[in-house]
């Protein structure tokens, strides 16, 4: 594991950013196998950027090197944890938000409708009255209301109006299938990319969901707890790689439990090359846990054969065509969910319609409504008329 190396070009990540508060999350066991950055080169770049780092070992003690993860840490001003078990990761999470909480100031607006011209309209009425009473003559009077009016045309009176339009809250998980099925090309360039570019494409979407990710092959779990930082977990899904885990048959037992034990989301988009190994006890456990599968089947009915370093996987001895099975869309069904499969067509919003997520009111921002065409018209009225009235005496 390049693990300095890592250090020091995450670091060149914060460069252009604003934020004040830089934190970086480092979970890993701080054994560093790449000798081509030293932890004191590492060091120096993340004090140069002004990071503060949280250190993570995920493990048993002695299967990582506590000195340096905690000499990473305490540098930088952060913390090193402990996580025994992967479903202590939520609560460390947790925690380190907490300790990064920050400050959001608001100010206050008064919104201000102008009802000046109403006054203006009964005076002018008024004056019409008058005039006619006591000169005489429309002529010159309505000539003078159209003068008036156009004056009033040029101070452009507007309608200041606030209003407010319902937005998607809440979060929601994105898993990623991972398993050798996800090499299978007959979908271009091969399903892992098509998947992670669906996934980037929906992340664009969104505005106020909190996103969750998670992989899973053999086994499931957690690369980021739910936020609404789509540029970060963009940036997650383009550079994961099924590196360093075991990529046999997807389970998706694994997956539901590291969701159910680690998350809080109860929605699960799964991007699946619906190759997984599922029974009726997976659908009992989603149902108890109230765990809504919405299914996106990363295949085609044709298929193909999946080859690793040269060689064509085997299953039980033979050839094996990974092909998209639709019987996994009774596992979306029976849990509340919906079920797409490949398709090159524009379905994200289809796919984020169908996700339950909260409703909340969110405030809009200030609107204005241009109200000159009314005095403009008024004006061009009492102009016709002081052109073609006839005398009241």
């Amino acid at each position: 594991t390049a693990l300095y190396e890592a250090l020091f070009l995450g670091a060149d990540l914060f460069k252009k950013s604003s934020r004040k508060n830089r934190v970086m999350i480092l979970l890993t066991d701080g054994l560093n196998t790449v000798k081509s950055v030293s932890l004191e080169n590492a060091l120096e770049r993340i004090k140069q950027n002004n990071i503060k780092v949280y250190t993570i070992a995920l493990g048993e003690q002695g299967d990582y090197n506590k000195e340096v993860l905690e000499k990473i840490a305490k540098s930088s001003g952060g913390e090193f944890y402990e996580a025994l078990k992967p479903q202590e990761l939520a609560l460390i999470y947790s925690e380190i938000n907490k300790l990064e909480a920050t400050k959001i100031e608001g100010e206050s607006k008064t919104l201000y409708t102008h009802y000046f011209y109403y006054p203006l309209i009964l005076a002018l009425i008024l004056m019409f009255i008058y005039g006619a009473l006591y000169y005489g003559s429309y002529n010159r009077l309505f000539f003078a209301l159209a003068i008036i009016f156009i004056l009033i045309t040029l101070y452009r009176p507007t309608s200041s109006q606030k209003g407010t339009t319902p937005k998607k809250s809440g979060s929601f998980a994105i898993a990623i299938d991972l398993s050798y099925a996800m090499d299978a090309k007959d979908i271009y360039p091969n399903r892992l990319a098509f998947a992670k570019a669906k996934i980037k494409r929906l992340l664009k979407e969104l505005s106020g969901q909190k996103v969750a990710l998670y992989a899973y092959a053999k086994g499931g779990f957690l690369i980021t707890p739910a936020t609404d930082d789509y540029e970060r977990l963009r940036y997650l899904v383009e550079n994961l790689q099924p590196v360093g885990i075991e990529r046999e048959r997807a389970n998706l037992n694994s997956l539901l439990k590291s969701v159910a034990t680690v998350g809080e989301e109860k929605s699960i988009l799964l991007f699946s090359a619906t190759d997984d190994k599922f029974d009726q006890s997976t659908i009992s456990f989603a149902q108890e846990h109230t765990l809504k599968i919405y299914l996106y089947g990363v295949a085609t009915e044709v298929g193909t054969v999946v080859k690793e370093d040269g060689q064509t996987l085997l299953r039980n001895g033979e050839i094996h065509i990974f092909r998209l099975n639709e019987k996994m869309e009774s596992l979306a069904s029976k849990t509340g969910g919906s079920y797409w499969h490949y398709s090159l067509g524009d379905d994200i919003n289809k796919i984020l319609d169908k996700i339950e997520t909260k409703q909340e009111q969110a405030e809009d921002s200030k609107s204005q409504r241009e109200l000159f065409f009314i005095p403009l018209i008024i004006a061009t009225l009492f102009f016709f008329l002081s052109l073609f009235g006839r005398r009241f005496r």
